[in-house]
């Protein structure tokens, strides 16, 4: 892959509500490496970037993107309910772990 933002993996993540752990929950994998392409020490394999953007709800060409910021994540529709509903029915599992 050519270009990784690992910014907008971030603030995506956060404004979705859903922490390192519970998005490497999502998507089967450590959380150490969600760790990793936050930091961009590593970069996900393209069918780990159609995941993500998947389970977050935005574009894949969104997380892609290495250029600025220029496209806010409020100028991209959701696609759909779904994904606050996970974001929030981990929220609550994470809770009751504790």
């Amino acid at each position: 892959m050519d270009n990784w933002n690992p910014n907008r993996l971030r603030d995506t993540r956060v404004r979705r509500g859903y922490t390192q752990a519970a998005l490497a929950r999502a998507l089967d994998t450590h959380e150490r490496q969600i760790v990793r392409w936050e930091r961009g020490e590593s970069r996900p394999r393209p069918r780990a970037v159609v995941a993500l953007a998947k389970c977050l709800g935005v574009p894949a060409d969104y997380l892609r993107s290495a250029g600025g910021d220029a496209v806010s994540i409020e100028s991209i529709h959701d696609t759909g309910e779904k994904n606050s509903d996970a974001a929030e029915a981990s929220k609550r599992r994470e809770a009751e772990e504790w």
